[in-house]
């Protein structure tokens, strides 16, 4: 990611960047807080990046 234009990036690249890149976020972590979470109370987003990043990870 850190090779190509940063103006090339779509949003969600951008996001996942910040998340996993800038911020550290360990994604196996994150999927593990919110397997714990009730799923009524997960926004949009998090469902989507939960589908993305946690389904099939194993």
């Amino acid at each position: 990611m850190e090779e190509k234009n940063k103006g090339d990036w779509t949003i969600e690249q951008a996001g996942d960047y910040t998340k996993y890149c800038v911020l550290g976020m360990d994604p196996a972590k994150w999927c593990e807080k919110m397997e714990r979470k009730d799923k009524g109370d997960w926004t949009a987003s998090e469902a989507a990046d939960y589908a993305k990043n946690c389904i099939g990870r194993d």
